[in-house]
C-alpha cells in the first residue's frame, strides 16, 4: 500500500520540489510562522472562549493567555468523543480489527503533529520537542505551515455510507 501510494504522490511531490525559487522562497517565509498555526492543549480540552454554553468559565481562562490564531485555536469537539477514542485505545477488545487500529494511529498522529514543534498550554511553553519536529525534516514541509489543521484529520474520520450517494 505504501509503495502504491508513493508511487502515485511522487510524480505530484517531484513536480512541487521543483517550484521556481519566488514560490519556494515564499513558502519558506511561511514557515517561520509555524508556531502562530500550532494548536495549543487547551483548546483541545476546553471549549471556545466564545461558546454560548461555557463562555463564563473559558473567556477567563484564554483571557489570561495570549489569543493565538482564532481559527487554530477552535479545536474543542466536546467531551464525548475523547473519552469514547480513550475507552477504545484502553478497552481494546480481543478481536480488535486492523481497521480500528488504522484509525486509531492516524487519529493520535493527526493529535500530536497538530501541537507543532513545541507543546503549549494557554500559550505557554510546556516542552520544545514534538513529533512535528521529524516532520519538517522531510523534503518541501517547510510550506506547510498549519499544523493545527493536521488535527482535524481524525474528527473527519466516518464509517457510516453517506446518505447523500
Amino acid at each position: 500500500m505504501v509503495i502504491v501510494g508513493g508511487a502515485l504522490a511522487a510524480p505530484f511531490y517531484l513536480n512541487y520540489l521543483r517550484s521556481s525559487s519566488e514560490q519556494l522562497n515564499a513558502a519558506q517565509k511561511a514557515f517561520l510562522s509555524v508556531s502562530v498555526y500550532a494548536a495549543d492543549l487547551a483548546p483541545w480540552l476546553l471549549p471556545a472562549r466564545d461558546n454560548p454554553v461555557w463562555h463564563s468559565i473559558t473567556r477567563s481562562l484564554y483571557s489570561r493567555s495570549s489569543a493565538g490564531n482564532r481559527v487554530e485555536s477552535t479545536l474543542f469537539f466536546g467531551f464525548v468523543p475523547p473519552i469514547l477514542a480513550l475507552g477504545s485505545l484502553l478497552l481494546r477488545p480481543r478481536h480488535c480489527p486492523n481497521s480500528l487500529r488504522f484509525w486509531q494511529t492516524l487519529a493520535i498522529l493527526g493529535f500530536l503533529l497538530s501541537f507543532g514543534p513545541v507543546l503549549r498550554v494557554l500559550q505557554q511553553p510546556v516542552t520544545d520537542w514534538m513529533l512535528y519536529r521529524l516532520f519538517m525534516l522531510l523534503p518541501g514541509t517547510y510550506a506547510f505551515r498549519a499544523p493545527a489543521r493536521a488535527g482535524l484529520t481524525h474528527m473527519d474520520i466516518d464509517h457510516r455510507p453517506s446518505a447523500d450517494l
